[in-house]
């Protein structure tokens, strides 16, 4: 859905009191923000890049396009009327014709909260928002109906990863040395522990109890808290390990899921966490180009 860029709505008000992405934030803002503001901030002057995150949506992007990306968006729940900040909003103007979404963020291993997501929905839905763009590690949980027209694409980081190397190394000839050495340092920023785009797991204490009742061949199914524990942190550290193997080799990689770990992802943990507590062991595999 896109709308007639002469369409006077809530949205040019709350452009007004917006701020633009910067490519270099200061002060301290939360590690989504900063994040959002430095990705946002290159994508704007880097069109080709812009389309290359933006491309399952289907949205034109050309070299008359205007590009336009804010940073913590001030908007006001149409239910509760309490005001909610969007982690960004990108405005993109072709011709007579204006597409827009929001962007909702978490860095680490933190997940997107369902609640925030559905607010996030109607807040787009009430101003007219085409899209919701979602940035995390993980997908997240199921939520309620998207309503209206608008259309959600998620983004995992190992995503954006992959696409800034393939921007780089596949289209340099389309691009000036400028835009080339954004993205780069783009990729560099990516890698540098301060951006927390994705932090190193602790294993915590569920490692060591679990550890300690395997060598002293204790029953593992009496540890049921520990185990619980154990598996959560495992998930957390796979994609953390994907992620720091595809930084080091420049090329995307996957934690391999089974057609049923993807379709039935639930009954997979079960099974899982059932052969770690009879054969004491966990698996995973990884899909490396």
């Amino acid at each position: 859905m896109t709308t007639p860029a002469t369409e006077k709505n809530k949205l040019e008000l709350i452009l007004q009191d917006s701020e633009k992405v910067r490519l270099l934030p200061s002060g301290a803002i939360p590690a989504e923000d900063r994040v959002i503001s430095i990705l946002m901030a290159c994508a704007t002057a880097v069109p080709h890049y812009l389309r290359n995150l933006l491309k399952p949506l289907n949205i034109s992007i050309t070299k008359k396009s205007r590009v336009d990306c804010y940073i913590d968006p001030p908007f006001v729940h149409p239910v509760t009327g309490i005001w909610t900040k969007p982690h960004g909003l990108i405005v993109t103007k072709t011709g007579k014709k204006t597409w827009t979404a929001l962007i909702l963020a978490r860095v680490g291993n933190q997940e997107i909260d369902t609640s925030h997501l559905q607010q996030i929905f109607e807040i787009a839905e009430e101003n007219k928002i085409d899209a919701v763009l979602t940035f995390a590690s993980l997908p997240p949980t199921e939520h309620e109906k998207i309503p209206g027209q608008i259309k959600h694409l998620h983004l995992s980081w190992m995503t954006v990863v992959n696409l800034t190397s393939l921007s780089i190394n596949n289209i340099g000839d389309k691009l000036s040395d400028v835009q080339v050495f954004l993205l780069m340092e783009l990729f560099r920023y990516f890698q540098d522990p301060d951006s927390q785009m994705l932090l190193p797991v602790n294993m915590g204490n569920a490692w060591r109890n679990v550890s300690v009742a395997i060598q002293n061949d204790l029953d593992l199914a009496k540890l049921n808290a520990s185990v619980d524990t154990l598996m959560l942190n495992w998930n957390k550290l796979l994609p953390y390990l994907a992620f720091r193997l595809a930084l080091f080799i420049g090329h995307e990689v996957h934690v391999h899921l089974s057609a049923q770990q993807k379709n039935h992802p639930e009954r997979s943990a079960k099974e899982n966490k059932a052969n770690l507590i009879d054969s004491h062991q966990l698996h995973a595999q990884f899909n490396i180009p």
